[in-house]
């Protein structure tokens, strides 16, 4: 299978690539989000690559919410794939029948995916920390005993970690994608590639007051948050993402029992007592509440913040992705047996479960022509 590069190297063909790739959301808003939520020099270094050859030098003139449309003025294939590698990031990964989420891949989607990451696998091997169009590859995934080169695929569909097992070093999963759909107007009816009812609204308390002071990650807090965190993040990242980040303080918590909190003998009035961020893709996550502070409503405080700050932070170029979210959607990723994030987001107004991922760590020094891809059995890291 031939695979075709795209170059982002200017805003109009970025512009291009997220308007090829809106109609297929909410399945592509991790891929849409990893390019709208980077700063413009990393924007210029993803390596966008397809399964079908396409200028994204032109501009997208088509239906917008009809995918495969035989109106379009270009021709789609009903099956294809396409992955953005980002740079000292994960990269996000589609293909067309990520649509028939509830179906399970078929063998001739199957072949598909694994012939197209036969040709990816190749280029994210080329790429070394001497290589400023590429990632380092510098990853420590101890969970399995294994340190070195690795790269990571983000929120791929649960359907492709049986095919892609040959190539696996590790798993994280199974997740399940959390989304909210944005208000009407603005939603297309796709309520086809929804898989679950409305969740039941609720009122969120006004907890805007004097006692809670609102700012974002600083360099002397990461290390704290770090510890919360049910998956290993990096500091450096954490401190990439202050700029989206929400962290809560409390100025009076004399009326809190602290000591039940997993931090309680390092525990300090400066210490923050509940924190979210905005992830590289898009996606909310390290939201934590300190056990002490718990029934107190922070929760739902630290998630509207970072969706009043996503109206600011996301976009890209000034294009129309800008917005709250992006196209106006929320999600978020949560292991089903993390009970009390699942508990969470039910609870929040129009946010519906959606469909199940993995996060996929494969060798980039594999050698694709000697793999028998028909080997299936990969170390699952549960979380």
């Amino acid at each position: 299978m031939p695979i075709y590069f795209t170059s982002l190297e200017d805003s109009a063909t970025v512009d291009n690539v997220l308007a090829f790739l809106e109609p297929y959301v909410p399945y592509t808003l991790g891929l849409i989000g990893n390019i709208v939520n980077s700063r413009p020099e990393l924007v210029r270094a993803i390596r966008v690559y397809t399964s079908f050859e396409f200028d994204f030098k032109e501009p997208i003139q088509r239906p917008p919410t009809i995918p495969n449309s035989n109106k379009a003025p270009f021709f789609i294939p009903a099956l294809f794939s396409i992955i953005a590698l980002q740079p000292r990031e994960q990269a996000r990964f589609f293909c067309s029948a990520d649509l028939k989420s509830s179906d399970p891949a078929t063998p001739e989607e199957e072949a598909h995916v694994q012939a197209f990451f036969k040709e990816v696998i190749p280029i994210v091997a080329a790429f070394t920390p001497d290589n400023k169009d590429g990632p380092t590859l510098e990853y420590d995934i101890s969970p399995v005993g294994v340190k070195g080169r690795g790269y990571h695929i983000g929120r791929a569909h649960e359907k492709w970690a049986p095919c892609l097992d040959p190539i696996t070093i590790q798993r994280s999963g199974p997740l399940v994608c959390l989304i909210r759909p944005p208000p009407s107007p603005l939603l297309p009816p796709r309520e086809n590639l929804l898989l679950s009812s409305p969740s039941v609204a609720r009122e969120t308390p006004d907890l805007r007051s004097d006692r809670w002071v609102i700012s974002r990650f600083s360099p002397t807090e990461i290390d704290f948050i770090k510890t919360t965190s049910l998956t290993s993040r990096h500091k450096a990242y954490l401190e990439s993402r202050a700029h989206t980040s929400i962290v809560i303080h409390d100025s009076d918590p004399t009326d809190v029992d602290v000591n039940v909190n997993a931090n309680s003998s390092k525990f300090k009035k400066s210490n923050p007592v509940a924190w979210s961020t905005i992830q590289a893709d898009g996606s909310f996550g390290v939201l934590w509440v300190e056990p002490s502070h718990r029934g107190l409503g922070l929760g739902d405080l630290a998630l509207n913040e970072c969706i009043n700050r996503s109206e600011t932070y996301h976009g890209f170029s000034g294009n129309k992705m800008a917005g709250t979210g992006i196209l106006g959607w929320q999600w978020a990723d949560v292991s089903p047996l993390n009970a009390r994030s699942v508990r969470f987001f039910s609870k929040q107004e129009g946010w519906k479960t959606g469909w199940g991922t993995q996060w996929i760590t494969f060798d980039p020094d594999v050698n694709p022509t000697t793999i028998d891809w028909s080997f299936r059995e990969t170390p699952t890291e549960e979380s």
